[in-house]
């Protein structure tokens, strides 16, 4: 028979057994929320190896780091609720004919799966930008295994839009990593029309906490700018309810946020009466979906014909 064990080996024995366990439970968790491409399950060795230092940097992230609504796990946390696949596609408020033959560029692009989409849907070309680098660089990884074949993209509950290497949509597609918003307003002026579509979705709320009233009025003239007559902004806004969420993510956020004048009730007659759009469409949310990502989108058109710029 074996000697009994000391208390005192017990105690070491209890603590390396507790130490174990929280690693094992912090594993879990880095496996869980990182926004890597969706993880084989191959054995505890291959999801080792999907731990890496990025992906620890990412989890232990200030709140300020977000200040731009530049979460690295947006599309995971989607998923998470509603199954893969983005909603605005999955239950049909963006469609491939919104798209095809057309140059789109996509404001706030993230990590990239709603722009690959867009490009996927036939588009002639797609340019994504968005503010954080490393969401750029995610962006292109993930374009890269979409031309390789490893990733697809959920339309439906049974249906996949799948990419073969040969697809050339992806080949017009590029990734920048840029601040959309102009530093004066007379920068707008110098503006070319060179895209049919423009989708700004979700952002809103971002670029006014971070660059005030008058930072968003100046991006809602840069796109009418840039669409060439009869091109279209898909714009999905946030409520305000949700500003006050976001205010304290840095002393800017809520300095704007405390002298915010122009609220979101008033984008849409803003945009039609004095940016210039001629028409305006209502694309709603089911409203069986969560409050979370439960908001319009508004297909906004700019005339064919425009005899002055806007004001």
């Amino acid at each position: 028979m074996p000697p009994p064990e000391s208390s005192g080996g017990r105690r070491a024995l209890s603590k390396r057994s507790q130490k174990r366990k929280s690693e094992m439970d912090q594993l879990s968790f880095y496996q869980f929320v990182s926004p890597a491409v969706p993880q084989p399950g191959t054995g505890r060795r291959e999801r080792k190896r999907k731990i890496t230092a990025a992906t620890i940097a990412a989890a232990k992230k200030h709140p300020s780091d977000y200040r731009y609504g530049n979460y690295d796990r947006y599309y995971f946390f989607r998923d998470s609720i509603y199954g893969p696949g983005d909603p605005r596609l999955t239950i049909k408020l963006l469609r491939p004919k919104m798209f095809q033959g057309k140059d789109v560029l996509d404001i706030g692009c993230n990590s990239g799966e709603l722009t690959i989409a867009l490009a996927l849907f036939g588009a002639k070309s797609v340019v994504g930008v968005e503010i954080d680098v490393d969401l750029i660089n995610r962006a292109k990884k993930n374009q890269r295994q979409f031309l390789k074949g490893e990733r697809c993209i959920v339309l439906e509950e049974s249906k996949e839009l799948e990419l073969r290497a040969s697809n050339p949509t992806l080949k017009n597609l590029i990734f920048v990593s840029g601040n959309y918003v102009l530093e004066e307003d007379s920068m707008v002026e110098k503006e070319k029309p060179k895209f049919d579509v423009i989708t700004c979705l979700n952002v809103t709320k971002w670029i006014q906490l971070n660059f005030g009233d008058a930072g968003l009025k100046r991006s809602f003239r840069r796109m009418f700018a840039q669409l060439r007559p009869g091109g279209v902004l898909y714009l999905e806004t946030q409520q305000f309810s949700s500003y006050d969420r976001n205010k304290n993510m840095s002393c800017q956020t809520l300095k704007n946020y405390k002298n915010m004048k122009f609220f979101p009730r008033s984008f849409l007659e803003f945009l039609l009466q004095d940016v210039g759009f001629s028409k305006l469409v209502v694309i709603s949310t089911p409203s069986h979906l969560t409050n979370v990502f439960r908001t319009n989108i508004y297909k906004f058109t700019k005339a064919e014909q425009t005899s002055a710029a806007s004001k």
